[in-house]
């Protein structure tokens, strides 16, 4: 179809909040033949970036079909099918595995500042006295010797590894929440994923094996998994408090394992 035609799907559409996203800028378009989905991104250059990388991992076909894009917006392929479950999980390891792969592939699209970031989990934890300052200078310093030892490559990462940002259709993993995808320190979506929704060792085995098929995992040392489980949960507990307004405790007590405390 041409730009006019998906302008005038939009006009004249039945459009609605998709459910189950939490930026309520996603949509399900019903049109009197299909469905599609629409994106509304924060800005133009943001959108730009990620139709740019749609095309760059469009051979693979694991992302939504891009359709139509113009100012703040695309128009993707709906994919039929279910959201995935944890319940799943073994079921769709492998797919997942090589997904992040071929993820990883890609050079930083956007830009980031992660020594910042961290520095601010650290002090978020800190001020809301969840840490002691002597514990912040421990977190901090560990981080920035993890880093220097390993340097770890930022790259763009299927951040949010959880069931539901995956569609499956007929056996095949379809990874649709686009905006998942940022620039991260290579396997921080892995670290997320095994803690959220790969949990067991038959699961990551399964994980590591579809990774393994499109790039090497040799970089996943003892030590570097140590520097991603200590971003993730710093991160994710300092989020927790601003968004849950709580501290996530199953999270805290593995940071205190990690560090020792």
């Amino acid at each position: 179809m041409k730009k006019e035609e998906f302008r005038k799907i939009l006009k004249n559409s039945d459009i609605s909040v998709l459910p189950g996203g939490d930026s309520k800028r996603v949509f399900l378009v019903r049109d009197v033949k299909e469905k599609f989905v629409l994106r509304k991104f924060e800005d133009t250059k943001t959108r730009t970036v990620y139709e740019k990388l749609c095309k760059r991992l469009k051979n693979y076909d694991f992302l939504p079909k891009v359709y139509f894009a113009e100012g703040k917006t695309i128009l993707f392929e709906y994919i039929e099918g279910r959201d995935c479950k944890k319940s799943d999980a073994l079921l769709v390891a492998e797919q997942i595995g090589s997904i992040c792969a071929y993820v990883n592939s890609i050079k930083p699209m956007t830009s980031s500042n992660r020594d910042q970031d961290f520095l601010r989990y650290a002090n978020k934890l800190r001020t809301k006295k969840v840490i002691t300052l002597d514990q912040m200078n421990e977190l901090i310093s560990t981080y920035h010797k993890l880093k220097t030892k390993l340097k770890p490559k930022l790259v763009m990462d299927a951040n949010d590894v959880y069931s539901q940002n995956f569609r499956l259709r007929k056996g095949k993993v379809y990874f649709v929440d686009i905006e998942a995808i940022m620039s991260f320190y290579k396997g921080q979506g892995i670290a997320k994923g095994f803690r959220k929704f790969f949990k067991t060792n038959v699961q990551q085995k399964k994980f590591l094996k579809g990774y393994e098929k499109v790039s090497s995992t040799n970089f996943l040392t003892e030590d570097y998994w140590k520097f991603l489980n200590i971003v993730f949960l710093a991160r994710s507990l300092c989020f927790g408090l601003i968004f849950d307004k709580e501290l996530r405790e199953k999270d805290f007590d593995k940071l205190k394992q990690l560090m020792k405390w």
